[in-house]
């Protein structure tokens, strides 16, 4: 610029000459004040840029500093539970003490009492053969004065093993609600950890943006910053942005597939208590009898056609089918731990005591049944049974004896809402994203 503004002004004689020469000078002194201008702009919103990203640097730092006093905190609490802990092992040990040594007095107290008795019985005994009113009124005194002392231990111990059974009764009662108290703390410090986390994250990015403002500072304004720069870096500020959008939808559509998730959890589960529930009221005692009613009718239809009737697994799908209706009802049924799997003792002890079936008499298959039956059902020989085994076990008879009423349907889904800019720290964004899920 220094140079252009020499030349302009050392050939003033021959810009008023030759007017091109003047329209040229012009066009660069307008384009190095342009240039000036969009310099300074720049420069002032790089330090308001600098000024933002130091104030949030303190604020994620003092956050930072409260979330470690808070982590701090909490380990002084669990230090302290571990000495509570400690405290109450050894109060138990004591209480442990005292009940042996209350057993042992009680053992002592019997034994005491057995003498009392025996002395008694010499003592009548010894009346009887020579009465001595003098010794047996001294005799009598001192076993009523022993009878007391023991009668009066029993009491101290009886206190005793109260006053130890309340002890024993609250400490466990402190426990319980320590315990509880450690549990929320522990999700509250989960909660705090990820929201330190991300405090975190977005102070790394923070720095890095103010590192890559002061390297784009630095840089010559002459060449660094030329028109054609600033374009690009332009095009991929919007292409940026671009791309943020693409991944809002696709988190909107990952949001709504995980809500839609969810209800469909909720109404299996939901369908899966309704089924527990008969169970449990032995309200399906009346549709095993149908169903069973109904397998005896279609093997005496297939005898009098002179058709082979159904066997082995096929007879006990087609009652399960009455039962349950579709082969994830069945699954959920039989899956009592909520594995996922459904091993062969489950299987038995699901047909036999919660569903009421005995499956020997149903299969009419030769003993020991259940191992063929099962290996029936785990067409993949893996050990255990999943909803795609009870499905492909005699689908025609699920289609076909199956009832409509029983298969999962989600609720219905409200029309789903554009997502809006969240503000914000990371918690308040999950708890909006949360009252979108629901």
């Amino acid at each position: 610029r220094d140079s252009v503004v020499s030349v302009a002004s050392t050939d003033a004689a021959a810009a008023l000459v030759d007017p091109s020469m003047a329209r040229l000078c012009g066009d660069l002194r307008k384009a190095l004040a342009q240039a000036d201008q969009r310099r300074n702009q720049a420069q002032d919103r790089l330090r308001a840029f600098e000024s933002e990203a130091e104030a949030e640097e303190l604020d994620l730092a003092e956050r930072l500093r409260h979330e470690r006093a808070e982590l701090a905190a909490l380990r002084d609490r669990r230090r302290f539970q571990a000495e509570a802990d400690i405290r109450n092992k050894k109060i138990r040990s004591e209480i442990r003490e005292v009940e042996s040594e209350r057993d042992a007095m009680e053992r002592a107290a019997s034994s005491l009492q057995s003498e009392v008795v025996q002395a008694r019985a010499e003592a009548q005994a010894a009346e009887a053969l020579a009465p001595n009113p003098d010794a047996v009124a001294a005799e009598a005194a001192s076993l009523d004065a022993v009878e007391q002392s023991l009668r009066a231990e029993a009491a101290a111990l009886r206190s005793a093993l109260s006053f130890c059974e309340r002890r024993h009764d609250d400490n466990r009662r402190e426990q319980v609600r320590t315990a509880e108290a450690l549990r929320r703390h522990e999700e509250a410090q989960f909660e705090e950890r990820s929201e330190l986390e991300a405090a975190e994250e977005k102070l790394r990015v923070g720095r890095a943006c103010v590192a890559d403002a002061l390297a784009m500072r630095r840089l010559p304004m002459d060449g660094g910053c030329s028109p054609r720069m600033l374009q690009d870096a332009a095009s991929q500020v919007e292409h940026r942005k671009e791309a943020c959008r693409q991944a809002q939808i696709e988190l909107e559509e990952l949001h709504e597939e995980c809500g839609q998730l969810l209800r469909l959890n909720g109404a299996a589960e939901a369908r899966v208590e309704e089924l527990e529930q008969r169970i449990a009221e032995g309200g399906l005692k009346a549709t095993v009898e149908r169903a069973v009613g109904l397998l005896k009718k279609l093997d005496v239809e297939a005898r009098r056609r002179g058709a082979e009737t159904l066997k082995g697994a096929a007879r006990l799908v087609l009652v399960l089918a009455q039962i349950c209706g579709v082969p994830r009802m069945a699954y959920l049924a039989l899956d009592s731990n909520r594995s996922g799997r459904v091993s062969m003792c489950e299987f038995d002890s699901g047909l036999r005591l919660r569903f009421g079936i005995d499956y020997e008499a149903i299969t009419a298959m030769e003993k020991p049944v259940l191992r063929p039956l099962f290996k029936e059902f785990d067409a993949k020989k893996r050990g255990y049974l999943s909803e795609e085994d009870f499905a492909h076990c005699c689908p025609e008879i699920w289609a076909e004896y199956g009832r409509e009423a029983w298969p999962v349907a989600a609720p219905e889904r409200p029309p789903s809402t554009p997502a809006t800019p969240t503000k914000g720290g990371p918690r308040q964004q999950q708890q909006q994203q949360h009252q979108q899920l629901k």
